[in-house]
C-alpha cells in the first residue's frame, strides 16, 4: 500500500474479529488507553492497517501477569470510522 493510502476508502464488509490481531504489524498504529472502559481491567483502543489492507479499530487487554509471555485479549475489531481514518492519516 502506498504512502497516503490508509485502507478508509476500501469498502469490505464481514467480521474483522479474525484479522483484527494483524493490526498489531502496522508500524504506523495509533494506541491510547480506554480509560471510559477501565473500571476494573486497562483496556486499549488501536486503530491500524489490518493485513487485509482495511483500517480497523481493535479494543483489547493487554497482559503481561506471566513474564514468559505478554497475552493480548481482543475484545472488539470492527472497520474504522471516517474520524478515526482522519485521525490515522493525520498522524502519518
Amino acid at each position: 500500500m502506498g504512502r497516503g493510502q490508509s485502507g478508509c476508502e476500501r469498502a469490505q464488509t464481514g467480521r474483522y474479529v479474525r484479522t483484527g490481531s494483524t493490526v498489531f504489524f502496522d508500524p504506523n498504529l495509533l494506541t491510547v488507553a480506554d480509560l471510559e472502559h477501565s473500571a476494573t481491567e486497562d483496556r486499549w483502543f488501536s486503530v491500524g492497517i489490518a493485513g487485509n489492507g482495511v483500517l480497523l479499530s481493535v479494543v483489547y487487554l493487554w497482559s503481561d501477569a506471566d513474564s514468559s509471555a505478554i497475552k493480548v485479549r481482543l475484545i472488539s475489531a470492527r472497520r474504522a470510522t471516517k474520524a478515526e481514518c482522519g485521525e490515522y492519516q493525520g498522524a502519518l
